[in-house]
């Protein structure tokens, strides 16, 4: 599951706060939650909605209070090399999941807001007034192969009807977000049950939802304490609190 890290190494004790922000050569966006306490001298945060096959430049901008003191940058590329479409949620970074498309093709579909209109007593010819577009909507069939990524999928349905869509190598729809109107599923297989869920969801394209992320995208901490025998052995890996969220985040 593709995530960036930016994290500060030591900032010293004059900084106490940094912000975070992203660009992929026109402007820079504040990443979700991108204003973060430093503890210790130390910070790591993930992008988990950073924009696929670009390359993205961050930038953290440290200050004391609201006092600024320094700003460091760095430069990723994210070009995914994978199959399938990545589908996300804002409030949960660790509910993201990689699915496969299925079928071939997808109608997308956009309608005008206006119509034609024929004149009283008129001639051949109508009348037409015009007031925009409504929002592209299509059904996305998706697949997943097994009970794991059926109950992953369900789950982040089930945490948020606005999605985060991002396909892996070429687009067969517009990268962004999504309203899901409607979700249906059934089993896969022709002639047998096999397992894993085909599955139709009805969207709308929509805006970037508003609100903060729950954490870092990576292991839980409950998955880092449940590798280690003993609280010391745990301490010997990782002697500080930085070293604990940078294996979170960047899990061997």
């Amino acid at each position: 599951f593709p995530r960036y890290c930016v994290a500060g190494t030591e900032w010293g004790s004059t900084v106490n706060r940094v912000i975070v922000e992203r660009s992929t050569g026109s402007g820079w966006d504040q990443i979700r939650g991108g204003d973060f306490t430093v503890l210790g001298g130390y910070v790591v945060v993930s992008d988990n909605e950073m924009p696929l096959h670009s390359t993205v430049t961050y930038r953290v901008r440290g200050y004391n209070g609201t006092v600024f003191v320094t700003t460091v940058a760095g430069t990723v590329s994210t070009v995914v090399g994978s199959h399938g479409v990545f589908v996300k949620v804002a409030s949960d970074p660790n509910a993201g999941l990689q699915v496969e498309v299925i079928g071939d093709s997808i109608e997308i579909e956009s309608s005008t807001q206006g119509g034609v209109y024929d004149i009283a007593n008129g001639g051949t010819v109508a009348v037409s007034a015009w007031s925009g577009v409504n929002a592209d909507r299509f059904t996305l069939p998706l697949r997943t192969y097994d009970k794991h990524s059926t109950d992953a999928l369900r789950g982040l349905l089930a945490t948020s009807r606005i999605i985060l869509l991002q396909p892996c190598v070429h687009e067969p729809f517009p990268e962004g977000w999504y309203f899901v109107q409607s979700v249906s599923s059934k089993l896969r297989g022709a002639g047998q049950i096999l397992e894993g869920r085909e599955w139709s969801l009805s969207l709308v394209r929509t805006g970037i939802p508003s609100g903060d992320s729950a954490g870092v995208a990576g292991m839980s901490w409950a998955q880092v304490t449940g590798s280690y025998a003993t609280w010391a052995d745990l301490m010997a890996a990782y002697p500080t609190w930085f070293d604990v969220m940078a294996a979170i985040v960047f899990p061997s």
